[in-house]
Parts: C-alpha cells; structure tokens; sequence
C-alpha cells in the first residue's frame, strides 16, 4: 500500500517535471527516500536486471547493452541520463513502472556509480555485474583506485561477475562464490612493455608487492604482467580480442570454443575494443550470438556516441567528450589527437565543472595527472581553449610542450571558438574539438557554428 501512495505522488511530479522541460532524474527519488527510504526493495524487477560499472566506460557500454537488448526485441530499462546513485536509478524505475512497482520491461540494464554499486546488489538482485576498469577519479570523490576497490569488495556472491582480465585491481574482485568471466585484448599493434601515459597506478604485485614485469601495456595499468618473485598473474581470457586494425577499426573477438566474429570499434581507440569485449564476454553468456551482437553495436556505432566525425571544407571535424575532473578519461579523449596525422586545430573546452555543469571544484590537480602531452605536435596549427580555466589549460598545455604562440584563449561557453578558426590553413587537416560531458547539448550548438564556418570557406 505504501507503495502505491508513493507512486501516486511521485509519477505525477516526474510529469509535471517532463512537461516543463526538466530531466526528472534525481529529485522524484530524493523525495521517495524521505517518504519510503527502502522503496527499492520493493520493486519487481523484470527477468533480466544487469549491472555496470567502473571508473570509465560504463555508461555508453549500459546504453550498447541496451540496445542489443532491443535489438533482439526486447523493451529495456535504461538510465541513459547517467543518473547513477539511488535516486537517479529509484526516478528511473519509477518513470517505467506500474503504479504498484512492477517494472514494465523485459530488462533493466542500470549504470551504477561505483560507490553504490555493493549496496544496489544487494537491494536489486542483478544477474550479472560488469566492470568496465578501476582508475582513479576526481579527488573529490574516488580519487584513488584502492578506495573504489575496498567499496567494490561488498557485492553478494550470487552475482556473477564480468572482469577486465588485464586490470588487476578491477580483476581481482569477488570470492570464491562469485562465478567470474574474464574479457582480455592481445597487444595492440603500437603498444610496448613502456607506459606512454603518466599515470600507471600498478607498479607493483597486488599479492606480494614486489616489482612487476609487464609483457605489454595497453594504457596507464591496463595490460598483462606477471610476478617474478611470487609468479602471480591473471587468468587468460575467458572471451579475447585480437587482430586489432586501427585503420578499418575492427577487432576479433575469440570464444572459449574458438569460435571468432569481427568487431568493430568506431571511435579507433583502443579502449572501445575493451568495451565492447566487455560488453561481447556478457551478452554471450546470455546465450547472444556473436555476429549478433557485433551487428547490434555496429548499427549503434552508425547513430554516434562520444564520438562524432563530419567533413566540411575538406577538413574533418571530430568531437570527442571527456568527464570533468577525470585526467584517464580525458586522457583517453586526447589520445586520439595523436593518432591523427596532418595538421590540426584542437579545441579544448574542459574546464571543472561538476554536479550536472552548474558547480565548479577549485581543485586543478588532475589537470597534471592528464595527459595533454598526447596533443602536442609541430602539425597542430592552433590551440583554442573555452572556459574560464582557460589559463590553468593553456599553463598546462605549454608545459606539456606546446608552443605559447599557437593558444588562443575565449573564457565564455559560447560560439565564439568557431570564429577563432583558421579554415583555410587547416583545410585538408582535421580540427579536434574535446568537451566535456556536462555540456553535451552546448556541445551540439558548437559542432553545428563549426560545420556552418567551415562550409562558408568552401567559397573562398
């Protein structure tokens, strides 16, 4: 009966919300924990409930996932928004329930932030948990990955595990309860025994804590080592990726039985091919088929995501996002400069913003933990920093190698970086544009006064 009252409230406000233009996701779950603080027990759940999480990654892989799902035609539940703590996912549940709590859907796939991720096992009883890696993250928050690790170490042993099988910290959770699937990608083609990132938070063996040897690494610690001195390593790949080619950006996947299927990666960055291995090692175990589930993240690939390229003026316009106060996922964003030969305008509107883009954080030392080095070359013809942290990132990119003379500096969030463009040096090249996920709509706004600059030099 409590529930039924608590929904009689609640679903009317989420409409009221909807009809105004707000999101909705978090205060309809505020005010259900003040009036009905276990209402997420009390939800019947649908046959499939699947979790994800980690540092990085977890939400494009929740909305991939997702679209499998609805591939294979089934409805889905969704927390798009990234509404990931209780009262983003109790909003979300409300929105697609009867009035009684039933969800109306075939599956709910739920992001789940890492610190809640133990407690909503608990409460919500998912199948499967997949994590995507452990990084560390703002310092506010998660800032280093043995304090996420300790939280992680809590979910029930019912739960069956999908791990990244070249990240020990992430690799090494569950007990001996938890069944445990393991996902690995061979050598990528350009990679070595040297970390080309500045952060690499193994060093040394989680058992012994000795000195590890690294056979390859990917990316900060993602990679395959082994220890000498006690012999500890992680297990071989349940599901592997190999024959990774950057230039048509596919991948094959491997099963257990050997049987392979190509996979794509659109973005051409190496830690897609990890998503979507991640994502490939869970929906099999579902009873997926591979080229399924392939053809399913390649007509998703086609839609667009984190990353977007158009052409105009013969000069290809990239957009890739980044997670405010996160130096791994916008080093991952930067990553791409540099495998993109020729010349190139890069823009950088990553600031500090936090909490949905309206807070800011005073703290700018993940700037020095991210890799801006990856967007320094002789081909980048300027450098446009947007925000008002724009002399803490062009201080940042001139340490980092840059030359002073190339940065160009405009403090509003607006359209003004598309004028500051030179199109008809860059034309043939390519112009970068990074941005963070706060500002995805204001993004959209910049992707378009780009677009409609570069045209009108078609012209000239």
């Amino acid at each position: 009966m409590k529930m039924f009252f608590t929904m009689l409230l609640v679903k009317p406000i989420i409409f009221i919300m909807n009809l105004l233009g707000f999101s909705a996701t978090n205060l309809p779950g505020n005010i259900c924990l003040k009036i009905f603080p276990d209402i997420l027990a009390h939800f019947k759940m649908p046959k499939y409930v699947i979790f994800v999480t980690g540092t990085n990654g977890k939400t494009l892989s929740a909305i991939t996932i997702s679209h499998i799902f609805r591939e294979k035609g089934m409805t889905v539940v969704n927390n798009n928004e990234g509404s990931n703590l209780d009262s983003g996912l109790i909003s979300k549940l409300i929105k697609n329930s009867t009035f009684t709590g039933k969800i109306k859907a075939d599956a709910a796939v739920l992001e789940v932030d890492e610190d809640a991720t133990a407690k909503m096992c608990n409460i919500l009883k998912p199948s499967h948990l997949m994590i995507t890696n452990i990084y560390r993250d703002s310092i506010s928050r998660n800032a280093h990955p043995e304090f996420v690790l300790r939280k992680l170490r809590k979910v029930p042993g019912d739960v069956c595990l999908v791990l990244n099988g070249d990240d020990a910290l992430s690799g090494m959770l569950g007990t001996d309860e938890n069944r445990k699937i393991f996902y690995t990608v061979d050598k990528a083609p350009d990679r070595d025994d040297k970390c080309e990132n500045l952060i690499c938070d193994i060093r040394t063996c989680p058992v012994c804590h000795m000195p590890i040897k690294y056979e390859y690494i990917q990316f900060h610690h993602i990679g395959k080592f082994h220890c000498e001195h006690c012999g500890f390593e992680m297990p071989e790949g349940d599901v592997q990726a190999g024959d990774i080619d950057y230039e048509k950006r596919t991948f094959v996947l491997r099963e257990k039985d050997g049987k392979t299927t190509e996979f794509p990666f659109s973005t051409g960055n190496l830690y897609e091919v990890y998503n979507n291995t991640a994502i490939a090692a869970l929906c099999l175990d579902l009873g997926f088929d591979g080229k399924f589930i392939s053809d399913s993240i390649k007509s998703l690939s086609s839609t667009g995501g984190r990353y977007k390229e158009d052409v105009a003026n013969d000069t290809a316009i990239i957009s890739m996002v980044g997670k405010s106060q996160n130096p791994i996922s916008c080093s991952q964003s930067f990553a791409k400069a540099k495998m993109i030969d020729g010349k190139k305008v890069i823009i950088i509107a990553i600031n500090d913003r936090v909490y949905g883009g309206h807070d800011h954080n005073e703290d700018t030392s993940w700037f020095y933990d991210t890799d801006f080095e990856f967007l320094v070359s002789d081909d980048v013809l300027q450098y446009i920093v947007v925000g008002h942290r724009m002399y803490d990132v062009a201080l940042r990119l001139v340490m980092a190698g840059a030359d002073e003379d190339k940065i160009l500096l405009t403090p509003e969030y607006d359209l003004s970086a598309a004028k500051m463009v030179d199109y008809d040096a860059v034309k043939g090249g390519s112009i970068l544009y990074f941005f963070e996920v706060y500002f995805r709509e204001w993004s959209v706004k910049m992707k378009e006064a780009l677009l409609a600059e570069a045209k009108a030099h078609e012209k000239h």
